[in-house]
């Protein structure tokens, strides 16, 4: 009876056991039978009589038979691939590094601090950014997908985990910016002052500032123009006399490369003085303030995988707003120190305090250009009142009547800034090209030898005697060059 039942706990676990191991794995794809089935006892048939011989046939059948099940359902589940797939689960990704030291690491540029130029700072962040924004920008962590990505200053390099397809992708998008990192961009500034009725005549200000003193801010700060529409409005430049070119710098710079500008000086005012007492004698201590005066512009331009420029413009303009710079002075009384017991009468001291007044204006934007294009931005206007000497017409040339006869005259005039720049792509062949174009016979002259040489070892005696009169037509010494 005893092993009778042992029988019959046997057939039983052999579906109890699948039954658990289907609930604990993944829902299974229908199969077919197993190829050997044994009908398990009933619990009816343990009352049976039966030998002690057949329960242990019985148990051994039953014991193999559920063997051979088990190793036939683990053999027919599906994959967990197969079961992502079928279930719409998120694909397994994978973890890749890669070195991006040239990508990150900013060009070398002059500094007056010697801890800065040790340690230059990486760009690692917006080499991210720039990765995330162009390669399946839904699927990384930022915008609650599944892929990560994570900078690592000390080895320069980035670490992907995402899926087989992201991390092709970026290994693409990373060579697509070494390849576009070798590219060099030439960016002409021209830097104009343009005055009230040109910038009026010429069409700008309906552009720029439609509602001239009503608005607060001008309506536009930047346009693309064309090469002809540049030519024609720096000639119209010319002919006006009251026009200041500022600047008209050329910068060549690496693709993707900030470049920086600076023309000017740090100018120092004396605006105040605090006073001292140093035994017993009052000392006025002068107080000066510095300003950049002058052109500081940084420009960053980006050459897209269409061919275009994208350019990123920022910079100042800083002049004074009243010239000569505005002077208070201030008057007081000076005691001098005793000699041999005897005072001094105390004497006057006049010290001027300086009120400088300047105009800042600034050119903030970013415009994608074609190659060869340029784009013009506004950097607002501002009033400067300035103090001139009239002389009589009649005695300007005499060097002592033309000082004693003049007075100062004030001036004031409203001018706008305007800035043109033109950008041009430097390929590594165009060097090549240039020199094929300034030369175009001697490369004409040097494909006619060729084709004379294989037609003569071709044995085509007319053709090669025709190439022949082509090349001496060019160049007579052609055939006696070594």
């Amino acid at each position: 009876m005893r092993l009778r039942h042992l029988a019959v706990l046997a057939a039983a676990g052999l579906f109890i056991a699948p039954a658990f191991a289907q609930q604990s794995t993944p829902p299974a794809v229908p199969v077919a039978a197993p190829p050997r089935t044994i009908a398990p006892p009933k619990p009816c048939d343990a009352a049976r009589p039966a030998n002690m011989t057949q329960l242990l046939n019985e148990s051994e059948d039953l014991r193999q038979a559920r063997e051979e099940f088990h190793r036939f359902w683990m053999n027919n589940q599906p994959s967990t691939l197969t079961y992502e797939r079928l279930h719409g689960a998120k694909e397994r990704t994978i973890l890749k590094s890669y070195a991006v030291a040239d990508l990150v690491t900013p060009p070398p540029h002059e500094t007056c601090c010697p801890a800065a130029a040790d340690n230059p700072k990486t760009r690692g962040a917006e080499l991210i950014k720039k990765i995330t924004s162009n390669v399946e920008p839904k699927s990384w962590a930022s915008a609650c997908g599944q892929g990560s990505i994570e900078y690592f200053p000390m080895g320069m390099a980035l670490v992907v985990n995402h899926t087989p397809d992201v991390q092709t992708a970026v290994a693409r998008y990373l060579d697509s910016l070494r390849k576009l990192q070798d590219q060099q961009v030439t960016t002409q500034l021209y830097l104009v002052t343009v005055s009230d009725a040109w910038f009026e005549k010429y069409g700008l200000a309906k552009e720029f500032w439609p509602c001239a003193g009503e608005c607060a801010q001008p309506a536009a700060r930047a346009k693309i123009i064309t090469a002809e529409a540049v030519a024609r409005m720096i000639q119209a430049l010319q002919d006006d006399p009251r026009t200041n070119f500022t600047q008209a710098p050329k910068i060549t710079t690496l693709t993707g490369q900030p470049a920086r500008l600076k023309v000017g000086d740090t100018e120092r005012f004396v605006t105040s003085f605090s006073v001292k007492s140093v035994n017993g004698n009052l000392i006025y201590v002068p107080k000066t303030e510095e300003h950049e005066m002058g052109v500081h512009f940084s420009v960053e331009p980006t050459v897209q995988t269409d061919g275009n420029v994208r350019i990123a413009v920022s910079g100042l303009v800083r002049e004074h707003a009243v010239l000569p710079v505005p002077m208070t002075p201030l008057t007081t009384v000076v005691q001098p120190v005793p000699e041999k017991g005897k005072r001094g009468e105390p004497v006057p001291f006049t010290q001027f305090l300086q009120e400088p007044k300047i105009i800042t204006r600034t050119v903030t934007d970013t415009v994608v250009i074609p190659d060869g294009g340029s784009a013009l931005f506004y950097g607002g206007s501002g009033t400067v009142e300035e103090t001139i000497k009239e002389r009589l017409p009649t005695l300007s040339d005499v060097p002592v009547l033309a000082s004693v006869f003049a007075r100062d005259k004030k001036v004031t005039n409203t001018n706008h800034l305007l800035v043109v720049l033109t950008a041009h792509v430097v390929r590594p062949d165009s060097d090549v090209k240039q020199c094929a174009e300034c030369c175009p016979a001697d490369g004409k002259l040097s494909k006619l030898l060729s084709d004379y040489k294989q037609a003569c070892g071709l044995g085509k005696v007319e053709e090669a005697r025709r190439l022949a009169i082509e090349c001496l037509a060019i160049d007579p010494t052609c055939f006696g060059k070594k």
